[in-house]
Parts: structure tokens; sequence; C-alpha cells
């Protein structure tokens, strides 16, 4: 009896290391939600785009969660799971870019989550056939 495997890997964020150089460029985020309420930290310092140090504090605090999955802050993943967390050798491994890890803060049209129907249909072919 054989077993098949698939595992999906969801590309939404790139962390970054919280202190330090960073290389996280701010605006490689697959897709942000700019009508989010922003950080404390955007709203303290009024001299800098409230988006981008928004968007800077969230690639960090991402970043702290890769890095105790997967020992690296500076990797992509879904806001969760960094990509290189979410795929196994010998698998059938599918990555899909826009894709955030939970239904908790996405919607169905600016930050999909993998069970958003439109994502769904992108990788449920491979279960079924």
């Amino acid at each position: 009896m054989s077993v098949r495997v698939l595992c999906n890997g969801w590309v939404y964020i790139q962390g970054a290391r919280f202190f330090g150089n960073s290389n996280v460029d701010i605006d490689s985020v697959v897709a942000i939600d700019t009508e989010q309420p922003i950080s404390e930290v955007a709203v303290m310092n009024n001299e800098t785009n409230s988006t981008s140090v928004s968007t800077a504090f969230r690639a960090r605090f991402v970043g702290q969660g890769y890095k105790q999955v997967c020992g690296q802050a500076d990797v992509w993943g879904d806001g969760v799971v960094p990509e290189v967390s979410a795929h196994l050798e010998g698998a059938l491994n599918v990555s899909l870019d826009g894709v955030y890890h939970s239904p908790v803060g996405s919607d169905d049209i600016l930050r999909p989550w993998y069970g958003s129907p439109a994502v769904v249909e992108k990788w449920i072919h491979h279960l079924i056939n």
C-alpha cells in the first residue's frame, strides 16, 4: 500500500531579523492589507511612512516565529510557518504565493488563507486525482 503525501507551503511575507541589519524588502510582502490598524511603533514615529514602519515591524515579528521553527528569521513563509518547513522530501510539495496561514485576520480577497475558496481550488485537485 502506498501513501501519497501533499505538503502545501504558502508564501505571504518574508521574515526579518529583529535586531541588526535586515535585508527584508518592505515592498516584498506578497499581499498586505493597508486598511488594517498600524502598529504602535508606526504611530510613535510620525516622520516615517507608517505603512513602511508597520510592514517592517511585522516582518521582524514574523521572523521571530520563523526562527523558532527553522532557525532562520529572514525566510519566506505564510506568516506562521516558513516555506522551508512546510515541505517534506518525497512528497508532492506545492507552494502558492500570496496565501496567509490562518483564517484569523484574513479575507478571501486581500489576504486569503489556505482555506479560502479560490486558494482551495488551486491545490485540492492534487488530493482528488
